[in-house]
């Protein structure tokens, strides 16, 4: 059982009903209609007028200047199970409404009535967009002093980042855990983070462990007076730490005068029952999988597993291992046809275990888009994603790669910086713009956006690679070397950054160079996996296109996952009109997509 101590609980608030595609505040004559919070103010005084009423006006605002029917009213307005007669309830509904603005059916200045049809508003209507509060949810304190236990407190504030972030995404944004950490580390006053992070809203807490038990405590704070709105403190066995996090979004969601969407924790169905060592699985999945090493990897595929054999019902684990399968293949750790088969089975029952999860749809979708190809499918999964749960920044990153593949590199750039304002200090978001920014062949402005990125964390090799990637295609050959040799001294023995260095030497004209490095890639193909695409990549920069192109024929095979990415690539993009590999982009249902061009 879960117990939880509180002090200045408001009460529940109104069960949602119908609601705008965006959250706006509607301004018609002197009145003003916010229809998120349901209040009808005139000169900024409220006006006193029952919920089922403002849900109607709601609509008929949203729809001025059109006849909405009786029976659109009822399927939009009212549930199933209400008890009240309806075309009474109606009218009384409509009477109300026309008191508080001082309308009348006979002469109506607002509210038309159409006779045996239904109503419509008819004064000028002006919609206004509500801006987004932004939330920081700061790393749970680890109280237990035991180190070994940081991937509980890092596990429960990412679950608790994700549960915030469904609550009501286009009215509340929540910061990703990466961000908010690297700010907690900082030491900063809370003031400073806020504003780095572009927060209102800050919720703060520590965790306590004792054997399979878990205190959490938390609290609320407005930046702008540093108030704090509320302190709670939940305590429950680990395996209970699901129920803790819905009945927190709830608490975050009240206190910022938020109505709650239907979500999968709130009511819409029971929670399972997750064993507490399950649950500890699927924590220490999380934690490995937040630092995508190859060895931190396969540990979370480990732990997931474990996991989901455990309780094959646990949908969030599912998505994990997914995840983790992916990534190994996305990054050629692992040959790709012994890792997506699996990840696309846990992602398929992510979504039929629940489909109203945007985890499990991205999960899907990416797997897909790694191995599969099937591109109208894989955007469809992608929009589904990013519509449930638009706070969920990894389906943004994912969606953007899927875009760009497709040549729509424009809502590609756009997706990733929604992401870099959910995770602004993420080196991975912040590494895929200047990635984004190359394809789109914005070279200086991919720079600008890698050494940004270098400056945020200069051990991490990718964005010296994607640096590498701008100055060759500048002709900057000597820069793009030293920034190929950076990049291999971080991320030791990855084959396509050996690669995209061996492929410099050779724009450079040190050909022994570059078949030097070659040789040492194909010794280490006898050892363990490494891409047919990286070794084909030099073979073209050599000049030796025919074999490169049987290299390409073999990563298809393996279904390489970066094999789409080559159409795009500015370096090898003439590689388009070559034969054989437009028979490749027909396999790969590429062909009819002109790649696009600058």
């Amino acid at each position: 059982m879960l117990h939880c101590c509180s002090r200045g609980r408001p009460g529940p608030l109104a069960a949602p009903m119908f609601r705008p595609s965006e959250a706006c505040q509607f301004r018609f004559g002197p009145f003003d209609l916010n229809s998120t919070t349901l209040e009808l103010r005139k000169a900024g005084e409220l006006i006193r007028i029952p919920p089922q009423s403002l849900r109607v006006l709601c609509l008929l605002v949203h729809r001025a200047g059109e006849v909405v029917s009786r029976s659109e009213i009822q399927r939009q307005v009212w549930t199933d199970d209400t008890h009240v007669e309806f075309e009474l309830g109606l009218n009384y509904c409509v009477n109300r409404l026309r008191a508080g603005l001082g309308d009348s059916a006979a002469k109506p200045r607002f509210i038309e009535t159409v006779p045996r049809c239904g109503y419509r508003f008819i004064a000028p209507v002006q919609s206004v967009a509500l801006a987004r509060l932004m939330l920081a949810v700061l790393p749970l304190d680890n109280l237990s002093r035991d180190p070994a236990q940081e991937y509980l407190s890092a596990g429960l504030t990412e679950e608790i980042i994700t549960e915030l972030g469904r609550l009501r995404p286009d009215r509340l944004g929540v910061i990703a855990r990466y961000s908010a950490a690297i700010c907690k580390r900082s030491g900063r006053p809370l003031a400073e983070i806020a504003a780095q992070l572009g927060v209102g809203y800050v919720l703060e807490g520590s965790l306590r462990r004792a054997g399979q038990r878990v205190r959490v405590s938390v609290q609320l704070i407005r930046v702008s007076d540093q108030t704090h709105l509320w302190a709670e403190t939940y305590e429950c066995p680990c395996g209970d730490a699901l129920t803790m996090q819905a009945q927190l979004g709830r608490r975050v969601a009240e206190s910022l005068a938020i109505e709650l969407l239907p979500s999968p924790f709130d009511g819409q169905k029971t929670l399972m029952a997750v064993n507490a060592d399950v649950y500890d699985c699927y924590l220490r999945g999380r934690f490995h999988w937040n630092t995508w090493s190859s060895d931190a990897l396969q540990l979370a595929v480990t732990y997931f597993q474990k996991a989901v054999d455990s309780e094959p019902e646990f949908a969030a684990a599912h998505s994990g291992l997914a995840d983790s399968l992916s990534m190994l293949g996305f990054f050629n750790l692992v040959r790709p046809r012994e890792v997506y088969p699996r990840a696309l089975h846990a992602a398929a029952r992510a979504v039929a275990l629940e489909d109203s999860s945007a985890e499990a749809h991205a999960s899907l979708a990416w797997a897909k888009c790694c191995y599969e190809w099937d591109w109208d499918v894989i955007g469809r999964e992608f929009e589904r994603a990013t519509a449930l749960n638009p706070n969920y920044v990894q389906a943004h990153a994912w969606y953007a790669f899927y875009l760009t593949i497709v040549d729509r590199i424009d809502e590609a750039l756009r997706e990733i910086r929604f992401a870099k304002r959910l995770d602004p200090l993420s080196v991975v978001v912040n590494t895929d713009e200047g990635c984004f920014l190359y394809f789109a062949g914005k070279y200086n402005e991919a720079i600008q956006q890698c050494q940004r990125t270098i400056a945020l964390n200069p051990a991490f090799a990718l964005p010296y690679h994607k640096l590498g990637l701008c100055y060759l295609s500048l002709g900057r050959v000597e820069e793009a070397i030293a920034a190929f040799e950076s990049a291999v001294t971080r991320w030791k023995g990855h084959s396509l950054i050996v690669a995209s260095l061996a492929s410099a030497w050779a724009a450079a004209g040190e050909m022994a160079r570059a078949r030097e490095l070659l040789a040492q890639l194909e010794n280490t193909a006898k050892e363990r996996y490494v891409s047919p695409l990286d070794l084909s990549l030099v073979y073209l920069a050599l000049g030796e296109v025919e074999r490169a192109m049987n290299l390409m024929e073999r990563a298809y095979e393996e279904r390489d996952s970066m094999l789409p990415f080559v159409r795009v690539a500015p370096g090898i993009r003439s590689l388009c009109s070559h034969p054989r590999f437009c028979k490749i982009l027909a396999r790969m249902g590429l062909a009819e997509r002109p790649a696009f061009a600058h």
